[in-house]
């Protein structure tokens, strides 16, 4: 019995400093999205969020590992319930945070988006200066031949801005 109190012991204060551990990386993320702004890199959110998300299956199996311990008191589990709770509360806040400054970033960038396979490559296009047509049926060609260069032929454009 005296093994599975030391055992019991041991094993809590592992499950303890990876709790510790993991609020730290909570808080590096929660610092990191604080200060960012228009300028961050999209995809350094993009791999925050990514931790965020396996930072919220670890805690999963770190509350898991806790229940797991034979011989824990019902307040001692309800305690650290509470504080992985409250880990959930934080990463599931970030994660909305995260969220809303993708989207927010793809709603005001009226750049162009190349993809490749693994990749989007996003550049800001300057204001077009479209030809004007005459109307006279003589130039149409010459016109034609403009739009064609400025709109339809050019890959940086989007449909809609096309349209």
């Amino acid at each position: 019995m005296n093994i599975l109190v030391r055992r019991a012991g041991a094993i809590s204060a592992l499950e303890n400093r990876l709790k510790s551990t993991l609020e730290g990386k909570i808080s590096r993320i929660e610092t990191f999205i604080e200060s960012a702004n228009e300028e961050t890199d999209s995809v350094e959110i993009k791999v925050k969020l990514r931790t965020v998300i396996a930072l919220q299956k670890n805690v999963e199996e770190l509350r898991n590992n806790y229940y797991a311990i034979p011989n824990v008191k019902d307040a001692e589990l309800t305690a650290v319930d509470e504080d992985l709770h409250l880990l959930e509360v934080r990463l599931e806040s970030l994660e909305v945070r995260i969220e809303t400054i993708l989207n927010s970033s793809k709603k005001s960038s009226s750049g162009a988006v190349m993809k490749n396979d693994n990749f989007e490559i996003k550049t800001k296009i300057p204001p077009l200066d479209l030809p004007e047509f005459s109307g006279k049926y003589e130039e149409f060609s010459s016109f034609k031949i403009q739009f064609d260069d400025l709109i339809t032929n050019n890959i940086l454009l989007s449909e809609s801005q096309k349209l």
